[in-house]
């Protein structure tokens, strides 16, 4: 991790994100506690854009939040887009980069399906029978819900996904 956040202390960032980032080359790691004020801070700047968040609180740490809505107009995706650009890049974009793979993938592996593997046995979700050729196969390949030895849905498995940069949802 403290590669990591070397190398991101010599780019550009918002000056929260430097100081957070400078704490964490202390420490080797960024405070759960600088991560949520950094989460804070985006939420108050789309709000204050008008875009209301939806916010999911993961059990590994991580928190989720998705637009609410989409703006009204014709450019309302592009209003959308833009407004999340310049809020990242003024409050938490590079602390929350950093902080997802802190938390959600801390070997650092390439591979976000051996990433989710290996975060569903760590939390009892699966057992050494599921791997990661399988979830590859039921999940990736040929999405099949109803052949999983877990519930998609479940808290749990969703923070494991989101941990690794996936997102799924099943509406019955």
């Amino acid at each position: 991790m403290g590669a990591l956040i070397e190398e991101a202390l010599s780019g550009e960032m918002s000056d929260w994100d430097r100081a957070v980032l400078e704490r964490a080359r202390e420490t080797g790691q960024i405070s759960h506690a600088d991560y949520l004020e950094g989460v804070g801070l985006y939420e108050d700047c789309m709000a204050a854009a008008g875009i209301p968040l939806v916010r999911t609180d993961h059990p590994n740490g991580l928190v989720e939040l998705q637009p609410g809505a989409v703006p009204a107009g014709d450019d309302g995706d592009e209003q959308l887009l833009r407004t999340n650009h310049e809020c990242m890049s003024e409050t938490y974009g590079t602390t929350q980069d950093l902080y997802g793979f802190q938390r959600g993938n801390p070997d650092l592996l390439r591979d976000s399906a051996e990433v989710v593997v290996r975060c569903l046995a760590d939390a009892g979700v699966i057992d050494d029978q599921f791997d990661r050729d399988d979830f590859q196969a039921r999940v990736l390949d040929d999405f099949s819900p109803e052949r999983l030895p877990f519930d998609i849905m479940d808290a749990q498995v969703q923070s494991c996904l989101y941990g690794a940069g996936m997102s799924f949802l099943v509406v019955e």
